[in-house]
């Protein structure tokens, strides 16, 4: 059997990416990460939703590049996400809004 667990959670995040044109302007994202195993689960949803939460609540109504680095585009938040998170078998992080969704797959 194949395992997908997933937790996740949203974050409102100021942005301002001038290479697109884009002032500052703000978004509200819909943030979802998943371990995946090709046995049993060997990552406790809790701890995985706490680590989710923690890194959401040091982002949460602040600019995203100073944080996450870049120009903090919705790709920099995942790299920040995967490089910080520090668990086992994560295998995807997606982020959402209103017309878009960005999706990292992550093969370790």
């Amino acid at each position: 059997m194949k395992w997908k667990l997933c937790v996740a959670g949203i974050v409102s995040v100021a942005m301002k990416i001038e290479s697109m044109g884009y002032g500052l302007h703000g978004h509200d994202l819909y943030i979802r990460v998943c371990t995946c195993s090709e046995s049993d689960i060997n990552v406790n949803i809790d701890i995985l939703k706490e680590r989710l939460d923690s890194l959401l609540s040091n982002l949460d109504h602040k600019p995203l590049w100073e944080i996450v680095g870049g120009e903090g585009k919705i790709e920099d938040l995942l790299k920040y996400l995967n490089d910080n998170l520090k668990i086992d078998n994560l295998c995807e992080i997606e982020a959402k809004m209103p017309d878009r969704e960005v999706y990292l797959y992550i093969q370790r």
